[in-house]
């Protein structure tokens, strides 16, 4: 049901998603599995309702019980349940990038929950790969509503130096060597590098300490 449910919400319809019809799909779908993710005890069933949550909540808007739930399974203790709820915040974001308006709502109201679960990992970087892609995770969400125009996304950005601290440190998480990272670390990667490549170079500039290093072979004249 939850795949289901998932391919029907898949296409975000463009900025204006699928009109009222939409709408009311969502306060349908919403109704329907925000109860029974909270009742919900098998990890891949859970991640499978919240990945079409989040696709349907583009359709609709920010009054509905989903983003509440959406909110309150970021803070959870269990990392299992965290990272589901990552999934359905992460489904907001690829909606938006379309242009879907009800995803730049509910984005806004989520953005402090998501820089409340990446706060950890800004003062000691993740360990592990499932902890390193929820982290690359939450930097793509939020680099997307931020360059959605996400006033929200980009004050809480800026209040807790995100960029700053993820993307300046040569050492920092995000540029650990690729190669061994899981396909959802690096899918992760990908999507959060595409993001700030387009759209947001400023934030991309600060890789580094800022100075370009001299490649090996060239030496200074002596001369």
């Amino acid at each position: 049901m939850a795949a289901g449910l998932a391919e029907l919400g898949s296409d975000p319809g463009g900025a204006d998603g699928l009109g009222a019809a939409g709408g009311k799909a969502s306060e349908q779908v919403q109704a329907l599995l925000v109860p029974l993710v909270a009742k919900e005890a098998h990890d891949g069933a859970r991640a499978a309702m919240l990945i079409a949550l989040g696709r349907w909540l583009a359709h609709g808007g920010d009054k509905g019980a989903a983003v509440e739930a959406i909110k309150k399974g970021l803070a959870e203790k269990n990392a299992e349940v965290r990272r589901a709820h990552l999934g359905g915040l992460l489904e907001l974001g690829a909606a938006l990038r379309c242009g879907a308006k009800g995803a730049a709502a509910c984005l806004a109201l989520l953005a402090e929950p998501a820089i409340a679960m990446l706060r950890p990992y800004l003062k000691k970087a993740p360990a592990g790969a499932a902890s390193r892609a929820d982290a690359v995770s939450l930097l793509c969400v939020l680099a997307e509503a931020s360059a959605a125009g996400g006033d929200k996304a980009k004050a809480a950005c800026v209040a807790d130096k995100v960029w700053a601290l993820t993307l300046k440190a040569k050492d920092s998480f995000v540029w650990q060597d690729a190669s061994s990272a899981t396909e959802r670390e690096g899918a992760a990667l990908l999507r959060l590098l595409a993001s700030l490549l387009l759209a947001l170079p400023t934030q991309l500039a600060l890789c580094g300490d800022g100075t370009p290093e001299p490649h090996p072979n060239l030496h200074p004249n002596p001369n």
